[in-house]
């Protein structure tokens, strides 16, 4: 079917609204009018089914509003079932990847607020493209990545130690998961220090990071093991 037979034909059968194509009229059993065409496949993304052909929603609706149709339609904030118009962009097979916002001033080949795909970041930062989207992957970056998301973090922490921070911090994303080594490099203390002082806690706060007057020691709640040592200790010296 060509391009424009396509178009109008989508036209005549559908309204578009919020990232969604909606039917005009009962299509079918289960195409009724007033409900939105399609249904979720494996791959995550929506097919809409017409005369026997099954289309990308995504494609339809960028070929409904923009009037081409382009052979890759990719998402903006990687969510292939956010279709709205605003979140789609035009690619070619090659480039086609999610990409993500720099939110960051410390590497001069990125600019802030400009949009990369993780082969344009690997490459900025000299970091293998496998390397930065393990990284990505294991920090739930989705779409927003900052200075602190760069730096190397040792294997053994970045996959089996991550926690929740909480806090105003202009590094970081309060609910975001950090390791110990991107929590101690935000803040410009050891990583091993981080770990002391989230010892019986599971979420990283702003508090934790400032020192008390009386040096490195940090007020902690205690553990379930250092309770029991301070009653040991009662009883020996009672």
């Amino acid at each position: 079917m060509e391009r424009q037979e396509l178009r109008k034909l989508i036209k005549e059968r559908f309204n578009y609204s919020e990232g969604k194509l909606i039917w005009k009229y009962n299509y079918s059993r289960e195409a009724k009018k007033g409900t939105q065409a399609g249904n979720v496949v494996m791959e995550g993304y929506r097919n809409i089914k017409m005369d026997g052909k099954n289309y990308r929603a995504h494609r339809l609706i960028w070929l409904y509003i923009r009037g081409d149709y382009p052979s890759t339609v990719s998402h903006i904030n990687g969510n292939s079932l956010d279709n709205r118009i605003e979140n789609l962009y035009k690619a070619n097979q090659s480039s086609n990847a999610r990409v993500f916002t720099y939110q960051g001033k410390e590497h001069s080949n990125l600019k802030f607020g400009k949009k990369y795909t993780l082969y344009d970041i690997s490459h900025a930062v000299e970091i293998g493209q496998s390397t930065m989207s393990s990284r990505f992957r294991h920090r739930n970056i989705t779409h927003i990545f900052r200075d602190c998301d760069l730096y190397p973090v040792k294997a053994k922490v970045s996959r089996c130690k991550l926690f929740p921070y909480e806090g105003n911090h202009p590094d970081l994303i309060s609910g975001q998961s950090y390791s110990y080594v991107q929590l101690g490099v935000a803040f410009g203390i050891h990583d091993k220090l981080i770990r002391d002082r989230m010892r019986g806690s599971r979420v990283f706060t702003d508090a934790m990071a400032v020192k008390t007057p009386g040096g490195d020691q940090f007020m902690r709640c205690e553990t379930r093991s250092a309770k029991m040592m301070d009653q040991w200790m009662r009883r020996r010296i009672v």
